[in-house]
């Protein structure tokens, strides 16, 4: 896992509308005729955004749900499959009990780090094309430093809180009871 700076710039060199290796490998391949400016575009921005974003955290997520299921008793799968329960039976009722205390945990470090993304956008785009892949954090840093309204920063900043202390809060509420 690479920290987010190092992983923007390397996709922001990837998605390089001139040298990058994506506009290389679908130009070689003949599935583009002409090379495509990714980050000049604002939807293909976002896209490029939210790839780099997975690529980043998925082996993390991964880690997570991996030791959630390994948190499973191997006794309760062999009674299922002894009471006759098949795979999705199995899944749904032994599986996932075990699994949502991991599946918290992940969905709560990634929202966290979503609505504070500012490093990587602000590596790969800086906000732009215009504000199309512009994020909560990258407004509140634009508008305290760039502007130099430090007070209105702040302000962003307890909403910013606020609304990520909600959304924690719902899944908490969502996948909080526990099989143990």
């Amino acid at each position: 896992m690479l920290p987010y700076v190092m992983s923007g710039l390397m996709w922001r060199w990837m998605f390089n509308s001139e040298y990058g290796a994506i506009n290389g490998l679908l130009t070689q391949t003949g599935l583009l005729s002409s090379k495509i400016a990714f980050l000049s575009d604002g939807t293909l921005a976002m896209m490029a955004l939210i790839i780099a974003d997975i690529w980043v955290f998925t082996p993390f997520i991964i880690i997570i749900l991996l030791a959630g299921l390994q948190n499973v008793p191997e006794q309760l799968y062999d009674a299922a499959e002894v009471d006759g329960a098949g795979r999705i039976s199995r899944f749904v009722n032994v599986t996932y009990p075990f699994l949502k205390p991991s599946i918290l945990v992940a969905l709560t470090i990634r929202i966290i780090f979503d609505i504070r993304a500012l490093d990587l956008v602000w590596v790969m785009t800086r906000g732009g094309p215009g504000k199309s892949t512009e994020v909560w954090a990258s407004w509140l840093y634009r508008t305290a430093q760039v502007f130099n309204r430090p007070g209105e920063g702040a302000a962003l900043g307890v909403v910013l809180l606020a609304v990520t202390f909600v959304i924690v809060a719902t899944l908490y509420r969502i996948f909080g009871d526990s099989p143990y």
